[in-house]
Order: structure tokens, then C-alpha cells, then sequence
């Protein structure tokens, strides 16, 4: 399965296609650290990727703005969606909802280990939505919140 990742850490990058490529199921395709480049790079491929890893704070670009994106463009096309996971550091409540509200298939926190990663990918290629657990804690309590993502796992 083919990843791209979307994150402008090369030292992150290293580690997560260590990571990916070691368990013999995953290869990265591609890796961007700008919005701009990531577009070009699924405009430019034949097939999109399994599924995208995503960063929030990506130089001045946000994050966010690539689901979007990343939807029109599939909607353009009329090809499925490849599901994204949100890798951050941000742990705001608000940041989470958005990212999930704007099509991302999970949000894991980037101090999340090996385990946590494959879970979370796993969870994202069958279909379901991923929030880590010490994230779902920040979501219940919140109270704008407007959907529980109790047992979301």
C-alpha cells in the first residue's frame, strides 16, 4: 500500500517510513512539506495513495486546508477519497473536531508510539475513525463538542 506523507519534518519522515516500510505492507510514495507540494504530487500521480498522512503546522501553510483540497479534487476526478490521518502535535479540541468535520479518517497525537501508528492506520483502512485516547479524553469533555468519540477505536 502506498502512503504519502505530508509533514516538514525530515527527521519525523525518516522515522514514520522506518516505521511504515519495515512492516513489509507499506512503501511512501511521496513526501511534501508544503500544501503546494502535496497537491502537485497527487495531480501528478496516476493513482493516489492508500492513504496520507497529515501535519498540521506545515511552515505557513495550515493543515487543514489540504481536506478540502483534497476533496475537490477527488470530487473533480470522481475517484474515491484516500482516507487521511492527522499526525500532530496540536492537542486542541477544536483542531481535532475541525480536522474530522473536514474528512479526516483519524487524528493521532505525534507522542503516540509504533503501536499506536499501526493501530491507528489499521483502524483508518477498514473504514472507521481513529482519535488516539488521550485526544477522545480532550473531545468527551468538551462541551462543544457535539458528537462523542467514545470507543471510536
Amino acid at each position: 500500500m502506498e502512503v504519502l506523507l505530508i509533514d516538514d519534518h525530515p527527521l519525523l519522515n525518516a522515522g514514520l517510513v522506518s516505521i511504515l516500510e519495515a512492516t513489509g505492507l507499506f512503501t511512501v510514495c511521496a513526501q511534501a512539506e508544503s500544501l503546494a507540494q502535496a497537491m502537485s504530487i497527487i495531480e501528478e500521480s496516476e493513482t493516489l495513495p492508500s492513504f496520507i498522512m497529515l501535519d498540521l503546522l506545515l511552515g505557513e501553510d495550515n493543515g487543514l486546508d489540504f481536506l478540502p483540497m483534497l476533496e475537490h479534487f477527488c470530487c473533480d476526478k470522481k475517484i474515491p477519497k484516500p482516507p487521511v490521518l492527522v499526525c500532530s502535535a496540536l492537542d486542541d479540541s477544536f483542531k481535532i473536531q475541525t480536522a474530522l468535520k473536514l474528512g479526516a479518517a483519524g487524528f493521532l497525537s505525534k507522542t503516540g508510539g509504533k503501536d499506536e501508528l499501526l493501530n491507528a492506520i489499521d483502524t483508518i483502512l477498514c473504514g472507521k475513525i481513529y482519535v488516539s485516547n488521550e485526544l477522545n479524553i480532550k473531545l468527551n469533555k468538551n462541551p462543544v463538542c457535539t458528537r462523542s468519540f467514545q470507543n471510536v477505536k
